[in-house]
């Protein structure tokens, strides 16, 4: 058992002003809390209360994750990118700066490539879509739940306070991030399937011109092979005895190649 001595008494001005500093380092107390439910990283983002709240809402804390950076990326309040540790304020940063951007894809293994990406990306963005619509009510009723226990205790007494920074404003923060979610995801969405069909598009158009150029090949690789046959059966003919039956048989193959020459011309 800790024994705690019994603090002299005080005046009342000192009371007073004591109260008044108790009161500046509880606001300094909430305030940093929100800050920094606010910029959790990768490193850190469930690791405390979160993760019972992730649990809560049916979350895993990758995602809580996720709903974290982008509810910073898209918040107003630009100063909450700046407390971000390193490596997730450059990640925030990248996204930012690229979410607009088109990519510049030149072979068709590139494009298959970010083809498949946007595929996965649109799948996972839809299944946090939904698991967001259903923690936003988790959310909502916890809430409601800790204020009706609230309004049980006076207002300002040690229990309605505890239950406002432990339960409420965890509560608040975490339904501010899920909102966001709701706003950004389905663009996100909208924005990764335009991208899909742009990139899908020009797959299918770059698989049609090396179709095409293949075919071309084709026909002047087919084209060069019956010539040098046309060829081969004039030399062969010079070495037959005229009008013998081989003579005319070789005529006859001569003729056949250069229909097929000139059928294969009207192609080009």
């Amino acid at each position: 058992m800790n024994i705690v001595k019994k603090p002299p008494t005080k005046t009342g001005h000192k009371r007073e002003s004591e109260r008044l500093r108790q009161r500046e380092r509880r606001q300094a107390r909430r305030q940093s809390k929100k800050m920094t439910t606010e910029t959790e990283s990768f490193d850190t983002a469930a690791k405390t209360e979160n993760l019972d709240d992730c649990s809560e809402m049916k979350l895993d804390d990758k995602s809580w994750t996720m709903l974290t950076l982008l509810h910073i990326a898209h918040s107003t309040r630009s100063e909450l990118r700046e407390l971000l540790p390193e490596s997730s304020r450059l990640i925030v940063d990248n996204y930012l700066s690229m979410k607009d951007c088109e990519i510049t894809l030149t072979t068709e293994e590139e494009m298959v490539g970010f083809a498949q990406i946007k595929e996965q990306e649109i799948a996972y963005l839809g299944r946090q879509l939904s698991k967001v619509n259903v923690a936003k009510k988790i959310c909502h009723d916890r809430m409601g739940e800790f204020l009706r226990q609230q309004l049980s205790h006076p207002k300002g007494s040690k229990e309605w306070s505890e239950i406002q920074q432990n339960d409420i404003e965890p509560k608040k923060q975490n339904f501010r991030i899920l909102q966001t979610a709701i706003k950004v995801l389905p663009d996100l969405i909208a924005t990764a399937k335009a991208r899909h069909q742009s990139v899908s598009q020009k797959l299918n158009l770059r698989r049609q011109e090396m179709q095409e150029e293949k075919e071309k090949q084709n026909l002047e690789m087919k084209l060069e092979e019956l010539s040098n046959k046309l060829e081969n059966y004039d030399l062969w003919q010079r070495c037959v005895a005229p009008a013998s039956d081989t003579f005319f048989h070789l005529s006859t193959m001569r003729e056949a190649v250069r229909k097929q020459m000139d059928k294969l011309g009207q192609r080009e």
